[in-house]
């Protein structure tokens, strides 16, 4: 009996430590389920696999420890990009994966997707591969449209249209899967013809024509927006000049008529006056003009002939 109480006293105060090490894990275990979500985040809480809270806000939070309920902290502020080439197909192995056109040309294409969180349930449930379920849309729909539309189109004209029929036909059909993801932007980071012999070249040598076609359309718009100003002022300059020399014409017109009409009153009037005045006006504005001629008999005799205003014969 005394042997067993000095067991007893012996092993006393390892069972007190033991009971001080059970209550200190316990404690850490029901700390373990305090967590903190951080203003980039959304708090996720999952029971048994299954969510029972999906939207708890940044901020410290308590849930039961593992094994009971686990959280999730997706990044929803976050914005994730995702590259798709076409360049190779990742079904049929060493096979081109080139996008064909409507008028059954080949195209090499590359999209860059990107794209936030925008429900996090529905993120975390609905597929265990979000990025590979968003790609293979990418590209059901990138091939569907590039089916039907011309290559030149989609080599020139056509990259704002393409990118944004992508946009809108892409987050359709994730919203139609609940991935719980909203697309900010769909970009066409390159897109080219093929790289075989002939094929890229003839490409090229069209494109470069386009461009010199457009250089040469945009150098003519622009003397006709250079000459066009300077052709209206002159037209316009050109209509203030016939204006004003019509103005004169007919006041000038006006004058000539008012004297005309004065002198003939003035002729009724007195007809022997009136008529001597006109003689003597038009004889007065007719000789300054007249050159006076002077031939002296006797100089004429000696075959000379001068002018008043010259002293010298001719």
């Amino acid at each position: 009996m005394i042997a067993y109480e000095d067991l007893k006293q012996t092993f006393r105060p390892i069972r007190l430590i033991g009971i001080g090490l059970a209550g200190v894990a316990l404690l850490l275990y029901a700390a373990s389920g305090l967590y903190v979500v951080k203003p980039e985040q959304i708090g996720v809480v999952a029971r048994f696999g299954r969510i029972v809270k999906d939207s708890v806000p940044p901020g410290i939070h308590y849930h039961w420890p593992w094994p009971i309920e686990q959280i999730l902290l997706p990044r929803t502020t976050e914005v994730r990009s995702l590259e798709i080439p076409f360049q190779h197909s990742d079904q049929v192995e060493n096979v081109d994966g080139e996008l064909l056109t409507g008028d059954e040309n080949l195209v090499r294409a590359v999209f860059l997707i990107q794209y936030t969180i925008a429900q996090p349930k529905d993120y975390l449930t609905a597929t265990a591969n979000p990025d590979q379920v968003l790609e293979r849309l990418a590209r059901w729909n990138g091939i569907r449209y590039f089916a039907a539309l011309p290559v030149d189109t989609a080599l020139t004209t056509g990259r704002d249209s393409i990118q944004r029929y992508l946009k809108q036909s892409i987050q359709k059909m994730a919203d139609d899967y609940r991935l719980g993801i909203r697309l900010t932007s769909v970009q066409l980071r390159t897109i080219e013809p093929p790289s075989s012999a002939g094929v890229a070249d003839a490409f090229k040598a069209v494109s470069s024509a386009r461009e010199d076609k457009q250089k040469r359309v945009e150098q003519a718009e622009g003397e006709r927006n250079r000459r066009l100003p300077k052709a209206r002022s002159e037209a316009q300059r050109m209509l203030r000049d016939g204006e004003a020399h019509s103005q004169e014409v007919v006041e000038r017109a006006k004058g000539d008529s008012e004297r005309f009409l004065a002198t003939w009153e003035a002729y009724r009037a007195a007809k022997s006056v009136t008529a001597h005045r006109l003689y003597v006006e038009t004889v007065e504005s007719i000789l300054p003009k007249v050159k006076l001629l002077i031939v002296n008999p006797a100089a004429e005799r000696d075959g000379e002939t001068r002018r008043p205003d010259s002293a010298l014969p001719f």
